[in-house]
């Protein structure tokens, strides 16, 4: 049952409320736009996984501010908690940020403002030496997401999804001796930890590239991965990799990121191809326990929504492949 969305609203201190409505198309949490008298506001339901990250965004974001760069602030409750329980969830609102975020397919203009956001917004973060004190379970563990869905596998044999899953599982095994050893070795930043396109805030005429939001995964991890998955989200038509695209964010990217080490520029194909290969793993694992994503009403259930990614992602390196070639002179 749907709380009273204007109770929740009023354990934090924002004046007299005007309006509560549905906001964008997140995946995972239930996201509104909350209007009152003191301004706007995110409100979203979150589950106790993402609970305990709340004073990690709260102190990132307090660093990120104070370097000039505009950010979501967390909204402590009237009796100053991060968060207002319910139940087994938990309700955070934090202040919004006008203007427009873009699905697919940026243009080149926007790809390079954005690289070149995206390039300060590490930038600002290179001195924050603060450790976490959360990261979500097995996020951006590719060991794990690996071996999670070889034991997923091995348990369903036979089972009514093995037939469709297990071919998938076993391309996805395979592709494993391709990734890259020397990306252990790299040093850790403090990133945001998931650069999809419409995580990033434009201003209202889609222009300039303002902020980035969905802060849960702020961690530390290796630069090329961080790149790869916005390379991932930002380059990709279809099944297939925009070559142009992904030279005019790197090359802007690197204009902008001074901090960046030659070793890391060249890993970044790998950081990709890392990236893609632990979402397909970790998308064919959910086709076997479908607890993870929502499901897209566009596809009959979320089994079927969890196959359709895995393939989508696996095609995507398959194209991948046959352009690395081209990619590997622009980072060699």
């Amino acid at each position: 049952m749907q709380p009273d969305l204007s109770v929740i609203a009023a354990a934090f201190p924002i004046g007299t409320i005007r309006s509560i409505e549905p906001l964008g198309n997140g995946r995972i949490h239930a996201t509104y736009l909350v209007r009152s008298d003191m301004g706007e506001y995110v409100l979203q339901k979150i589950g106790v996984l993402f609970v305990p990250a709340l004073p990690d965004i709260e102190a990132v974001t307090a660093h990120i501010a104070a370097k000039g760069l505009l950010t979501s602030r967390v909204v402590r409750t009237e009796d100053g908690a991060l968060s207002r329980q319910d139940g087994d969830s938990a309700w955070r609102l934090m202040t919004f940020i006008p203007g427009m975020t873009i699905e697919t397919e940026p243009t080149p203009a926007q790809a390079a403002n954005g690289a070149a956001f995206i390039a300060q917004f590490h930038t600002a973060l290179a001195d924050y030496t603060q450790p976490f004190a959360y990261r979500i379970p097995h996020y951006r563990d590719t060991g794990y997401a690996l071996g999670h869905l070889h034991e997923l596998d091995r348990r369903n044999t036979g089972s009514s999804k093995y037939e469709k899953c297990h071919p998938l599982a076993e391309e996805i095994e395979h592709r494993r001796t391709l990734l890259s050893p020397a990306m252990s070795a790299l040093p850790l930043h403090t990133l945001h930890g998931d650069l999809k396109l419409n995580n990033l805030r434009f201003d209202t005429e889609g222009v300039e590239a303002i902020a980035l939001l969905d802060l849960d995964t702020l961690g530390s991890y290796p630069l090329p991965l961080e790149l790869g998955d916005m390379l991932r989200s930002w380059c990709k038509r279809g099944t297939g990799i925009d070559t142009e695209t992904w030279k005019t964010l790197m090359k802007t990217y690197r204009e902008h990121a001074a901090f960046m080490h030659d070793d890391e520029w060249r890993l970044i194909p790998d950081g990709f191809f890392e990236i893609t290969l632990s979402l397909a793993a970790r998308y064919c694992a959910d086709a076997y326990e479908e607890t993870w994503f929502k499901h897209n009403p566009e596809y009959p259930s979320l089994f079927e929504q969890n196959v359709a990614s895995t393939e989508r992602c696996l095609a995507l390196l398959d194209d991948f492949t046959t352009k690395l070639p081209e990619l590997r002179q622009l980072h060699d």
